[in-house]
């Protein structure tokens, strides 16, 4: 299994971002330069939100999920949604799969 593979397999068993029980963003007025939040019962109409407000002078800061009555930020790639802690946690494993790679590697040429 290639190390994509493996990654991709690890992803899909992350926790889901259903548990979440808030979202809010955190956003910047550009033209009075004020910071603001908004909170959102569910991540798509957080999305929707940022979507429709996208062509004001806007700038999203933040965005955050309220899991376990803590507040983690969450970023997409792709599909997946990702918590901060979950995305150091995918990392974390890389740079010890990489690691345990170089190690591999290093025996073999010995």
């Amino acid at each position: 299994m290639s190390i994509y593979n493996l990654q991709k397999s690890k992803m899909k068993r992350l926790k889901p971002i259903k548990e979440a029980t808030q979202f809010s963003v955190d956003y910047c007025n550009c033209n009075d330069y004020t910071m603001h939040s908004r909170f959102f019962n569910s991540f798509k109409s957080m999305e929707q939100w940022v979507t429709r407000n996208d062509k004001l002078n806007l700038m999203i800061i933040r965005r955050s999920a309220k899991i376990n009555n803590e507040w983690d930020s969450i970023t997409t790639i792709g599909k997946q949604i990702l918590t901060l802690s979950q995305l150091k946690k995918i990392v974390r494993q890389l740079e010890d799969d990489i690691l345990s790679i170089e190690q591999i590697k290093n025996r073999k040429n010995q």
